[in-house]
């Protein structure tokens, strides 16, 4: 699946002792009366992936849906998270590239 959005912050943590996530947030709203934000996590072998994204920039992500069934102390519930593992930049083109100045 994909998912197009600009950045609007990121957070990385370490779960356990080893196992590192960099928690990217950013914005999808496709209509301004209804903001849409969502959260892509970068784990494991990909984190290092996440530190190259930056901070006001547009992304399209590619990720995985993961998800499970919680139950603790008499409740349950689910939860999901974004699985991301590519990403390249939306916009990323240099105005350098003015197809005008060509000689033919």
């Amino acid at each position: 699946m994909n998912i197009t959005g600009k950045v609007l912050g990121k957070k990385n943590k370490t779960v356990g002792n080893d196992f590192n996530i960099c928690e990217v947030y950013i914005d999808i709203t496709d209509n301004k009366d209804y903001p849409n934000q969502a959260m892509v996590e970068f784990k494991g072998k990909n984190f290092e992936k996440g530190e190259m994204i930056k901070e006001g920039k547009s992304y399209a992500f590619e990720f995985n849906v993961r998800g499970r069934k919680w139950e603790k102390n008499g409740k349950s519930g689910f939860m999901q998270s974004l699985d991301a593992w590519k990403f390249d930049e939306v916009g990323a083109g240099s105005s350098d590239d003015d197809e005008g100045d060509l000689p033919f």
